[in-house]
């Protein structure tokens, strides 16, 4: 039977990135974020955490909390401005804040909002990083960028980073994220995954705020994403394990991305001696 991998990711940001300025309650509250951690372990999840470069500085309790659940952390930029999500100065200032903190080079970028252009990937490779994880296949939020792009790991052209995009599911193209499947339903979810090809590689995206919703927060959105954000506001934990306890039972193996940037490298060398013989 063919391997099939499950990617648990977290984007540890401020609450609601990109709509809210900088607004923390979640990450001074570690305490409201423990059951999270808890449950994953309970299921036996690895998680990878793409971390904010101020969130590194400004909340040491929150990652040592993480570190405690035996979390693996890459870089999420340093400030999550969209303007400049995958800037140089971005990717260099996260790559830094991530060796103070964790005396190692991280070995792989989310951009913000799933911003990367050919040109932050360029840094990407100069600052070292080995894989990207930016890319949506998707309508939201870069369709006209994005939609037909592969939904497989692959290696941009010319260069040594590998991209693992977030995982969409067919027809549709929706987002593979608990926030998509809180808005459209378990259900809905389930019954697509019954009826149409599922990736061998799953890439599973969420936030704090995609489970701990802080009402101080949810009162500050736009009406729109106020709107949004209160669908099953209160399933996220929930719709996760059930998830989770699906894709087990479908044969899946729940690794690391770090894992999966590994074991695509590891085959192209085996596919590069294989052909050189």
């Amino acid at each position: 039977m063919k391997n099939k991998f499950f990617a648990f990711t977290l984007d540890l940001e401020p609450d609601h990135g990109g709509l809210l300025d900088k607004e923390h309650g979640n990450l001074e509250s570690p305490e409201r974020i423990e059951p999270l951690l808890k449950m994953l372990a309970e299921e036996e999840v690895k998680m990878s955490v793409f971390v904010v470069g101020e969130v590194l500085r400004k909340f040491p309790r929150v990652i040592e909390l993480f570190s405690r659940y035996d979390a693996e952390f890459h870089g999420h930029s340093y400030s999550h401005d969209a303007h400049a999500a995958d800037s140089t100065e971005e990717i260099s200032k996260c790559k830094q804040v991530y060796e103070e903190y964790f005396k190692t080079p991280p070995l792989g970028y989310r951009a913000p909002l799933g911003k990367i252009s050919d040109q932050g990937v360029a840094s990407l490779e100069k600052a070292g990083f080995q894989f990207d994880a930016s890319v949506f296949p998707s309508f939201f939020p870069n369709p006209f960028k994005y939609l037909f792009f592969p939904r497989k790991p692959h290696l941009y052209k010319n260069t040594s980073v590998l991209e693992i995009p977030n995982s969409s599911l067919t027809p549709l193209q929706l987002t593979f994220s608990i926030s998509y499947i809180k808005l459209l339903g378990f259900r809905f979810y389930r019954t697509l995954m019954e009826f149409w090809k599922i990736p061998d590689v799953l890439v599973f995206g969420c936030h704090l705020h995609d489970f701990l919703p802080h009402p101080q927060a949810i009162r500050r959105l736009p009406l729109f994403w106020r709107m949004i954000y209160s669908r099953n506001k209160t399933k996220g934990m929930e719709y996760t394990r059930r998830m989770i306890r699906l894709f087990r039972k479908k044969g899946y193996t729940f690794v690391f991305m770090s894992q999966i940037n590994t074991m695509f490298r590891s085959a192209a060398d085996e596919a590069k001696q294989h052909t050189s013989r």
